[in-house]
């Protein structure tokens, strides 16, 4: 790596741009600058964000923020006739289907319109998918034992068929439903079966699949696994939360969330039915799930949150980092990928002292592809924080190579906290500061010190287009 980089006195703006490698993996770059001066105080939190305030407007490529996600963990279908309809619930425990609908290609969008209620139906989790024939399926989690149904409709949804049980109980969150080009439909799911310690944790990952068009269910007998670790800050869930595509090859592949720093993943040859032992991926992770979606030309788009969790013997049970989203493209199959791009940032992640207990990040993205060729993504699994949004990405933004900085929104594209109580969730204040200065460009400096003796210098994190060689003025 051939790396330059220029900090003059004072830092008014700041100027990427690279030459990129075809034989690049992944590489994840940031600036971070921690220094030691002067002293500054917290403060209060506000938890009711103005999500417009937080993402305005963008420029370019840049992704566009839509609006508020109607709850945790929404799910996005796009019809024949390009209408968009995210499926979601009132709150979260519920027996109601809702949805909103969007027919300019997701920039504006419906009120509430119930499409199913049955007492069955238990809390916010739901999947649909659009298949060959044009059928919606849906699956949905039973009340209490949390086993998955599945319902589909012919007739827009103005009537479901029977549910019918496709996986037993202890289940998390539905998210990998896929129809291969065969026409079988597979959900990747994971069960509870253990306690959660080592050596594998609480849960294992498996798939079920169907050739009748959801009538009937086979469960593979292959049990995926991911290793934990004693003393781990959150929960030993092991491996979990499996999103899956089927690659140009043939090839099934599965990736999910576990407590090791990565996403994991596993491989199936013959569409679901058997799987290979799980293994990390290249994609770091914190403790969170990711979203894989296909192209209609066949590249592929990864969503997730590429950061690590935070050190046990330092800070304590911070809930795993899920302040940050990001997306990365793949041309050939995922063997390369590029962007590893931030495609939005909580507005809560820089001051979360006062924070209530619970969610609190963005997480669990579900992505579609528009009729206008965009991206959508819904995503967030959170009460608080403002991690619940609406966005559209065009995927020529994760190709870019140059990327400017003046402060000119102030520190909307940053991360830049400290904490007040490293050993409480989550204790952040604000850390590096913009203060005005006449004589530089743009009249501000980001102010970079030390506020506690006890405690770390500040950092700031910006984030610029992956690249191997590049320069940093």
């Amino acid at each position: 790596m051939n790396i330059q980089i220029q900090l003059p006195s004072i830092t008014s703006k700041l100027l990427i741009d690279y030459k990129y490698s075809e034989n690049l993996a992944v590489l994840i770059f940031y600036i971070c600058l921690m220094l030691s001066v002067f002293d500054v105080t917290g403060q209060d939190v506000n938890q009711t964000y103005d999500l417009t305030k937080h993402y305005p407007k963008n420029n370019g490529l840049e992704p566009t923020f839509i609006r508020e996600s109607p709850m945790n963990e929404a799910t996005a279908q796009v019809f024949a006739d390009g209408n968009i309809k995210i499926y979601h619930t009132p709150e979260r425990f519920s027996d109601q289907v809702l949805s909103i609908t969007s027919t300019d290609n997701g920039y504006t969008w419906s009120a509430p319109k119930l499409e199913l209620e049955d007492p069955v139906i238990w809390q916010y989790p739901r999947r649909t998918l659009i298949d060959q024939n044009g059928d919606l399926h849906l699956l949905v989690f039973k009340r209490e034992n949390n086993d998955v149904l599945h319902t589909k409709t012919s007739n827009n949804g103005k009537s479901w068929s029977p549910f019918i049980k496709i996986a037993d109980g202890r289940i998390g969150a539905i998210r990998g439903f896929i129809q291969t080009e065969s026409g079988r439909l597979i959900f990747g799911f994971h069960r509870s079966i253990a306690e959660r310690k080592p050596p594998y944790g609480q849960c294992f990952t498996s798939s079920v699949y169907s050739d009748d068009g959801g009538v009937t269910w086979i469960e593979s007998s292959s049990k995926i696994l991911a290793p934990v670790y004693e003393g781990y800050i959150g929960n030993n869930y092991g491996f979990v939360e499996p999103n899956i595509v089927q690659l140009k090859d043939g090839r099934i592949w599965l990736l999910g969330r576990t407590q090791t720093g990565y996403l994991y993943q596993s491989f199936s040859n013959d569409q679901g039915e058997s799987w290979s032992a799980g293994e990390a991926s290249i994609f770091h992770s914190s403790n969170s799930p990711a979203n894989i979606l296909k192209l209609p030309d066949g590249r592929l788009v990864l969503t997730w949150c590429n950061t690590a969790d935070t050190d046990i013997n330092d800070f304590g049970r911070i809930y795993t980092h899920r302040d940050v989203l990001h997306m990365a493209i793949s041309d050939d199959d995922g063997h390369t990928w590029r962007g590893f791009r931030e495609i939005m940032r909580i507005p809560s992640r820089n001051d979360q002292n006062d924070m209530p207990s619970g969610d609190s990040g963005t997480s669990y993205p579900n992505a579609t592809y528009t009729k206008e060729g965009k991206i959508l993504l819904a995503t967030g699994q959170g009460e608080y924080g403002g991690g619940r949004s609406i966005w559209i990405v065009d995927p020529e933004w994760l190709y870019e190579t140059k990327q400017e900085e003046d402060f000119s929104r102030g520190l909307e594209k940053w991360s830049a906290y400290t904490f007040s109580n490293i050993r409480t969730k989550p204790g952040r204040i604000l850390g590096p500061r913009l203060v005005d200065d006449a004589s530089a460009k743009g009249g501000k400096v980001l102010h970079i010190r030390k506020s506690d003796p006890a405690l770390f210098g500040d950092a700031a994190v910006w984030n610029f287009p992956m690249g191997r060689v590049g320069s940093i003025e």
